[in-house]
């Protein structure tokens, strides 16, 4: 089979390597058919992420479909469509115990640490990988993960539908939150962006926009909210700048979610959340989501339809990497097919 790796930042070409064998009786072989590009692979590619390590095949956003079960498999056969659930906990540490495998003190992820979805084949755990129906084409498929992103931060906020909600940030992390605090019955969600096209996207779905090149976002959203401030705000940006913003803007008794992360620190006086009480908390992956996302997947069909910009065979791997980096204002979701859509 054939497997992209990243040998070290801004080295990646692909390599000719066996079919994994499946070494427990609890795994399955699944063959990738689609993977998406995160901006967490562009920041391992760039050699900015401090979890990975070299060489890595990347790729956490991978789906395919069941080719082999070991013998005490009981809930996959051949044929069956599943997504990759990326995460490896250990179950027995602080954060395990308290159903928070996702923030596990021994954490591993696939693609950043261990070996993802960026190769023709990959083994897995029967309880990592979950079905889904046949009438959720690959592409769209690759839109899970991240999916349960946006559930994560939606249980983290505890975002109720009369809440006014503030996203800073529309690249696909925002989208989706935007996407899932909608289907969730959120009422009016004011989100903010440089860029035309996402605030275009933010609006068909029913957001108030700030473009935050032409306005002063701080003052808008003063305008919006009768001066009290939104109730919840998600730094979907992950900006030192925009997560001081966030503490500012937002209303007393509220919640603050730094989605977005950056090494670089804040300037952040503690009078900003201890005098408003406001809640800081912090929201990774996700926590047993992927049921509740693949439940209710086919009603955010329409909006991934619209996110993802680009799509290139595996063969050109490389050149989608370059355009998921590129910036470009019509940049979305770049998906890479190892396989033709079915």
């Amino acid at each position: 089979m054939k497997k992209l790796v990243v040998k070290a930042p801004y080295q990646m070409e692909f390599e000719e390597a066996p079919i994994p064998e499946i070494e427990t009786d609890t795994q399955a072989l699944v063959k990738v058919k689609a993977v998406g590009i995160c901006g967490s692979d562009i920041k391992i590619y760039h050699g900015k992420n401090t979890f990975a390590t070299y060489p890595r095949v990347l790729g956490h956003e991978a789906v395919g479909e069941v080719v082999r079960t070991g013998s005490g498999v009981t809930r996959l056969k051949p044929g069956d469509r599943v997504v990759l659930e990326p995460i490896v906990f250990c179950g027995k540490c602080y954060a395990c115990r308290h159903q928070r495998g996702n923030v596990c003190r021994h954490l591993q992820i696939r693609g950043i640490n261990i070996d993802g979805g960026y190769q023709e084949y990959i083994v897995a755990e029967e309880e990592k990988l979950h079905v889904f129906p046949a009438s959720i084409g690959w592409r769209e498929a690759v839109m899970m993960e991240p999916y349960t992103l946006g559930a994560q931060v939606a249980a983290r906020s505890g975002v109720q539908p009369d809440d006014v909600v503030f996203i800073s940030g529309l690249g696909p992390a925002g989208q989706v939150v935007l996407d899932t605090f909608f289907t969730l019955g959120v009422k009016k969600i004011i989100v903010s962006d440089m860029i035309a096209k996402r605030l275009e996207l933010a609006r068909e779905l029913g957001a108030i926009t700030i473009n935050a090149r032409e306005e002063d976002v701080e003052a808008r959203l003063k305008e919006l909210t009768d001066g009290e401030g939104p109730n919840v705000t998600i730094d979907c940006a992950g900006l030192p700048q925009t997560f001081e913003q966030a503490l500012r803007v937002t209303s007393q008794a509220g919640v603050v979610v730094p989605m977005g992360y950056t090494d670089t620190p804040a300037s952040v006086p503690t009078v900003l959340i201890g005098r408003k009480e406001l809640n800081v908390v912090g929201s990774r992956l996700e926590s047993h989501k992927f049921p509740g996302v693949i439940a209710d997947f086919e009603k955010h069909l329409p909006q991934i339809r619209r996110l993802i910009s680009h799509t290139y065979p595996f063969s050109r791997a490389q050149e989608a990497m370059e355009m998921a980096q590129s910036g470009r204002d019509d940049l979305g979701k770049v998906v890479i097919m190892l396989e033709d859509e079915q």
